[in-house]
């Protein structure tokens, strides 16, 4: 089972070790409000109220144990870099940290961060894809260039099959499944690594992955 600490408990933190928690990973949880610590307590594995740049109480808790730690410290940069310093300086392999700007991030990676996340700004690109091209459902991005993306079926394909459209070659994404629009009061199927006889109807939902600008393309 894998060992993760998060540091931090603002919303990002919080809902970090409970998706943590939810895939059976033990979370150890740590912030210096106590009110944030106890509301951990009965989510995760053990929460900890203690200074993230106290070295000494960091080893304490077993940080060093940790196979991964994430500094979600937001709203103070200075105890971030601090932290993100002290672990690297204890030996933890892997730290993950929430950087609030680009410059802040540029610091972190400096320091010795692993693996910088941006938050707040990869969720504001997310939701101008999502309202600039509705016909997005979800995503999931690949750094800055290629991804995920659940769309709704293009007009011109319905009544098609994969084969028929030459989806590879023309559209230059890969369709990696496929989800019906239930009749109601059942689930919805979904049809993964769809062949090429399958035929596309009005409500499917696709799952494809490509360039964003051959989405983009796409969405149009």
């Amino acid at each position: 089972m894998k060992q993760v600490a998060v540091i931090g408990l603002g919303r990002f933190g919080m809902s970090l070790a409970e998706s943590l928690t939810e895939n059976r990973c033990q979370v150890l949880a740590i912030d210096s409000d106590m009110e944030r610590v106890k509301k951990a307590q009965g989510i995760v594995t053990q929460a900890a109220q203690l200074d993230a740049r106290d070295e000494e109480a960091l080893k304490a808790v077993g940080i060093t144990e940790m196979d991964t730690v994430v500094v979600a410290i937001g709203s103070d940069v200075e105890a971030s870099m601090l932290a993100t310093m002290i672990l690297k300086e204890l030996g933890v392999q892997h730290v993950v940290a929430k950087a609030v700007t680009k410059l802040h991030g540029r610091f972190l990676d400096r320091i010795g961060a692993d693996k910088i996340i941006y938050p707040e700004i990869d969720s504001g690109r997310r939701l101008g894809r999502n309202l600039a091209k509705p016909s997005i459902v979800e995503q999931i991005e690949f750094g800055n260039e290629y991804g995920v993306f659940e769309i709704n079926t293009p007009t011109s394909w319905v009544g098609k099959s994969i084969g028929d459209l030459s989806v590879r070659p023309k559209f230059g994404v890969t369709i990696l499944a496929i989800t019906s629009n239930p009749v109601e009061g059942e689930e919805p199927s979904m049809n993964v690594s769809p062949d090429a006889s399958v035929k596309l109807n009005e409500n499917d939902i696709i799952m494809i992955l490509g360039h964003y600008d051959e989405v983009e393309k796409l969405t149009k």
